[in-house]
Formats: C-alpha cells, sequence, structure tokens
C-alpha cells in the first residue's frame, strides 16, 4: 500500500528555516530539526528531499502579515517564494498566517523549561509544527482557499 500523503510546513527565515510534518494520518504536526541552508536553492533543495521522502502531498509556507494584517515586505518575500516553491517541488503552496507562531513556541519552550539560548535553533521548528497545527485544524474549505499556488501543468 503507497504511503498516504502528508502536509509539511515551512516557517522560513532568513537564516533559519522551521520545518514540521504531518504524521501519517495527516492530523497531528511533528517538528523536524531546523534547516540553515546557504541559499535558497539549498533549501528548495532539502525540501524537496524531504517531500519525496514523506509523501508531501502539499506545503504550508508561513505568510508574515503585519500585526495589522496587512502584508509587508516580508509576506510579498514569502509570496514569492511560494510560487517558486510550487514551480520547483510540483507541490501545491497554502499561505498561512504565521503572526506570533514564533512568540508562541518560545513560550511553550520557556514553560517547559528551556532557556532562550536552548530554544535557539529549536523554536522555528516549533513555530513551523503550531502553523502547521492551525492548517490542519481547519475545514477542508479554509485549507483549500489557502492554496495560493499550484503547480503549472505539464504540457
Amino acid at each position: 500500500m503507497p504511503p498516504r500523503p502528508r502536509s509539511m510546513a515551512i516557517d522560513p527565515g532568513e537564516r533559519r528555516w522551521g520545518v514540521a510534518v504531518s504524521d501519517e494520518d495527516d492530523e497531528m504536526a511533528l517538528p523536524r530539526p531546523v534547516l540553515t541552508p546557504a541559499s535558497e536553492a539549498e533549501g528548495l533543495a532539502t525540501i524537496a528531499s524531504i517531500v519525496r521522502e514523506e509523501s508531501v502531498a502539499v506545503i504550508v509556507l508561513g505568510l508574515p502579515l503585519e500585526l495589522s494584517g496587512r502584508e509587508g515586505p516580508a509576506a510579498k518575500k514569502a509570496r514569492a517564494l511560494g510560487a517558486r516553491m510550487a514551480s520547483v517541488l510540483g507541490r501545491p503552496v497554502a499561505m498561512w498566517d504565521e503572526r506570533l507562531t514564533s512568540v508562541a513556541a518560545s513560550r511553550a519552550m520557556s514553560a517547559g523549561g528551556l532557556s532562550q539560548k536552548k530554544q535557539r535553533g529549536k523554536v522555528d521548528s516549533i513555530a513551523a509544527a503550531i502553523l502547521l497545527g492551525a492548517y490542519l485544524e481547519a475545514s477542508a474549505a479554509v485549507r483549500e482557499r489557502a492554496i495560493a499556488y499550484r503547480p503549472e501543468a505539464s504540457p
């Protein structure tokens, strides 16, 4: 029996990309090790490997909206990355509001007894898991509306 399709979330930053992948039932978000790609191309190559290995059907990309809900320069950059991801990875990309996910991740780790120093390098993937969890809890209709980029059809 072929593996069931999963969902994956990416919380891309300037230096680190947080990653989370759903379980086999596509119900629970599981953080993966943080990526520290030297370039976007390296990051996409690593993500492509995870997509193949984990049978990822959809990628959820964090959309860094401003607290007001407006899209600033960071959101425009994320949208451009989302379009490239759909093209390069051949999977639909859903853009999902990531406001305060890093804050929530840091608070959760602090509550668990991790110091700020020990949180470094982990908070991004915990934030990606929070992002993916919100996506997985949303209705199918809301998830479908979040898909902003689809891979181009083959000629």
